[in-house]
């Protein structure tokens, strides 16, 4: 896999990428950064790019368990589901993606009537973060 980011540079800015999936920014929140999950890495390229796939490995079927776990009212699974994923995604750079999943989790947690479309902006945003990132081998 690999980035657009070369050995021993760093991303300033949006890559090309970046502006071409996510179009413009919204809630001024970038939408993928990069260099903040190479910073938490130490700036090892391929070690950064072994999480991307793991982190692609391990949230295949996400979509379809919360789906699953919000239809069966069971919020506070949902919300922790919703919390392990938040976390992973901060740490790999999918800056809009944490926050959306941050209201999300919030939404579950307190029952709150925008659950639904909440998750429907977690589906799309989650989405186009595997595109992205299976897009960064390319």
């Amino acid at each position: 896999m690999q980035s657009n980011i070369a050995e021993g540079q760093t991303l300033k800015g949006k890559s090309p990428l970046t502006e071409e999936l996510s179009g413009p920014e919204s809630e001024d929140c970038p939408f993928f950064c990069e260099e903040d999950g190479l910073r938490l890495l130490g700036g090892n390229i391929p070690l950064y790019h072994k999480v991307l796939r793991e982190y692609c490995t391990e949230n295949t079927g996400l979509i379809a368990e919360l789906s699953s776990q919000i239809e069966s009212g069971s919020f506070a699974e949902a919300a922790k589901t919703v919390h392990k994923v938040k976390g992973s995604s901060g740490n790999i750079g999918a800056k809009r993606f944490y926050t959306v999943a941050s209201k999300l989790q919030k939404a579950l947690e307190s029952d709150s009537p925008e659950i639904g479309e909440l998750f429907e902006k977690f589906r799309q945003t989650f989405e186009q973060v595997m595109l992205y990132i299976s897009k960064l081998g390319k």
